[in-house]
C-alpha cells in the first residue's frame, strides 16, 4: 500500500494512514488490559476475601500476577521476531481474555491465583509487543511521536485501576473486574486484526524451548523472592535465599545455553551493545523508582496528613499528567530534528529531583507539594522513558526489534518488583525501630507493632500522645522509602550519562 508526500516518509509504505491510527488505537485498547489488571484488585481485595478467600492469602493475587508478567515477556518478543508480531499479539490478548474469564468464575482461592497467573502471561505478550508493532509500520525517524503511548497508557489506566475495582465492587460484583476485560480484549483483537496488514517475511525458524523454559524459571525464582522477601517471609529466610541462588543458578545455565544455541531465545549479543545497555539499564531504574510512589504516597496522605483516599487517589493524576505532556512534546521534538541523547539525562535529572521533593513532604506539608512534585517526577519519567525505546529499536536489526522492545520492557518491570520491595523491606524495618524509640517502653507493651503496620484503623483508634508518635514513626520510615527510591532514579542519571546518539533510520527495516 503506497502512500504520497509526508505520509510516505513516516509510513515508509507499510500502511496507510488511516490503517496506521486504527493499529495504534487498538494497541492502547489492548494495553489497558494488562495494566488496569496490574492493581485493580487493589480496592476488590476485601470483596474477594468474604467470598472465595483469606486476606492473609490476596498478596498472591499479585504476585502470580507479577511473576508471569516480567517472565514471559522476553519469550513473546522472540516469538513476534519469528512468527510475526500480529498474530503473536493476537494470541497474547486472547489468552489475556480467556484467562481474564476463568479468573472471573473462579469458585476457589487456588483457581483465582492460576488466573491471575495465566493473565500475567497474556499480559506479557501484550506489553512486551506493544512498541514492536509500531516499529513494525512507524521507521525510527518518526517514532518519537508515538513512544508517549505505551508509558502513558500503562501508567495511568494502572492507576485508574483501583478507582474502577472499588466501582465494580460497590455496584455490581468483583468478578467484573475480570469480565470486563472480554468486550475490551475483542475489539481491540478485531481492530488488529482489520488494520495491521504488514507482510511479513516467510523464514523457518528453531523455537527455542529449552532456552524459554530456563528463561522463565530463572525469572519466576527472582521475581517470587523479590515479591515475597521482607513481606511474606524475612529476608533472611530459607526461602528467600533459596529461591535467590536457585534463580541465579538456572539464570547462569540459561545463559550458558543461550550463548551455544543457534536461535537463542534470547540473544544476548544484544546486551554487547553500549547503547543497549545504557537504555536498558536507565530503563529498570526508572521502574525501580517510579512504582514505589504510586503504592507509598497514597499511604502516606491516607494515614499522615489525613487525606481522603478519593483525594489520595487524585494526587497520583499530577504525575500521569506529567508523563503524558512530556512524552508527547519530547517525542515531537525527536521526530522533527532525530536528535535524543540529552532527554534521557535531563529527564532523570528532573525525575530525581521531584522523587527527592517527595521525600520531604511531612505531616504539615500544603497538599500542592506532593502534587508538584509528583508533577515533576512525571515530567522527568516521561522526558526519558520513550526515548530509550526508540533508541533501543534503532539500534539493533529489523529482525530482532521485538525482543529489544521486550527486553527494555522487562528490565522496567523488572524494576517495579525489586525496587518496590526493598523500599517495603526499608519502611517496615525503619518503622518497627521508629515506633521502638519515640513510643515509651511501657506503652510499647501494650501494642502490636505489626497490627499497626498492616491497618490503619488500629491506627486512627489510638489515643494521644501515642497515635501522633506511631504516625510520626510511619512518617519517617515512608520518607526513607522515597529517600531509596530517590537513589535508584539517581543510578539512573549515572547510566544515562553513557548514552551515545546514532542518526535515527528513516525506513523501518534497513
Amino acid at each position: 500500500m503506497q502512500t504520497t508526500g509526508a505520509e510516505a516518509t513516516e509510513d515508509d509504505g507499510a500502511v496507510s494512514a488511516r490503517a496506521r491510527r486504527l493499529v495504534i488505537a487498538g494497541l492502547m485498547l489492548a494495553l489497558v488490559l494488562p495494566s488496569l489488571d496490574l492493581l485493580v484488585v487493589s480496592t476488590a481485595g476485601k470483596a474477594i476475601s468474604d467470598d472465595i478467600g483469606k486476606l492473609s492469602q490476596l498478596s498472591w493475587l499479585f504476585i502470580s500476577y507479577q511473576l508471569t508478567l516480567v517472565a514471559f515477556m522476553p519469550l513473546f518478543g522472540k516469538l513476534g521476531d519469528t512468527y510475526g508480531r500480529k498474530r503473536t499479539i493476537q494470541a497474547s490478548i486472547v489468552l489475556f481474555v480467556v484467562a481474564s474469564v476463568f479468573t472471573g468464575i473462579a469458585f476457589n482461592f487456588p483457581m483465582l491465583v492460576l488466573g491471575r497467573a495465566l493473565q500475567g502471561v497474556g499480559g506479557g505478550g501484550i506489553t512486551g509487543l506493544a512498541q514492536a508493532v509500531i516499529a513494525d509500520i512507524v521507521p525510527p525517524r518518526h517514532r518519537g511521536k508515538y513512544s508517549w503511548i505505551s508509558p502513558s497508557v500503562f501508567t495511568v489506566t494502572s492507576l485508574m485501576g483501583p478507582l474502577l475495582g472499588g466501582v465494580f465492587v460497590d455496584h455490581l460484583s468483583w468478578r467484573w473486574i475480570f469480565f470486563i476485560n472480554l468486550p475490551l480484549g475483542i475489539v481491540a483483537w478485531f481492530i488488529i486484526a482489520v488494520a495491521f496488514q504488514v507482510p511479513s517475511d516467510k523464514v523457518r525458524h528453531h523455537v527455542d524451548l529449552v532456552g524459554a523454559l530456563l528463561l522463565v524459571v530463572a525469572v519466576s525464582l527472582i521475581v517470587f523472592a523479590a515479591s515475597t522477601a521482607g513481606d511474606q517471609f524475612e529476608w533472611t529466610s530459607p526461602v528467600v535465599i533459596g529461591t535467590t541462588l536457585a534463580g541465579l543458578a538456572v539464570g547462569a545455565l540459561f545463559v550458558v545455553f543461550e550463548t551455544r544455541h543457534s536461535e537463542p531465545v534470547f540473544p544476548l549479543k544484544l546486551l554487547r551493545d553500549p547503547l543497549v545497555r545504557a537504555c536498558t539499564a536507565t530503563t529498570f531504574f526508572i521502574g525501580s523508582a517510579n512504582f514505589g510512589l504510586a503504592i507509598f504516597l497514597p499511604l502516606f496522605l491516607q494515614v499522615v496528613t489525613g487525606t481522603s483516599a478519593t483525594r489520595a487517589g487524585f494526587a497520583l493524576m499530577p504525575m500521569s499528567l506529567g508523563i503524558i505532556s512530556s512524552s508527547a512534546i519530547v517525542g515531537r521534538q525527536i521526530s522533527k530534528n532525530g536528535r535524543y541523547r540529552w532527554y534521557p539525562l535531563i529527564g532523570m535529572l528532573i525525575f530525581t529531583g521531584g522523587i527527592f521533593q517527595i521525600s520531604l513532604l511531612s505531616r504539615g506539608s500544603p497538599e500542592w507539594h506532593a502534587w508538584l512534585a509528583m508533577f515533576l517526577a512525571g515530567v522527568g519519567s516521561g522526558t526519558a522513558s520513550p526515548v530509550l525505546m526508540v533508541a533501543v529499536q534503532n539500534s539493533v536489526r529489523y529482525e530482532d526489534v521485538g525482543v529489544a522492545s521486550s527486553l527494555t520492557m522487562f528490565c522496567r518491570t523488572m524494576g517495579q518488583v525489586i525496587g518496590p520491595s526493598f523500599a517495603t523491606t526499608l519502611w517496615i524495618t525503619r518503622f518497627d525501630a521508629n515506633v521502638r524509640r519515640l513510643v515509651p517502653p511501657d506503652t510499647l507493651a501494650g501494642l502490636d507493632v505489626e497490627e499497626l503496620r498492616n491497618n490503619s484503623k488500629a491506627i486512627r483508634a489510638l489515643a494521644e500522645p501515642t497515635h501522633t508518635q506511631v504516625v510520626e514513626s510511619l512518617r519517617l520510615g515512608i520518607n526513607d522509602a522515597f529517600r531509596l527510591a530517590a537513589a535508584l532514579a539517581a543510578l539512573g542519571i549515572i547510566t544515562s550519562l553513557f548514552m551515545k546518539s546514532r542518526p535515527l533510520r528513516g525506513t523501518i527495516k534497513e
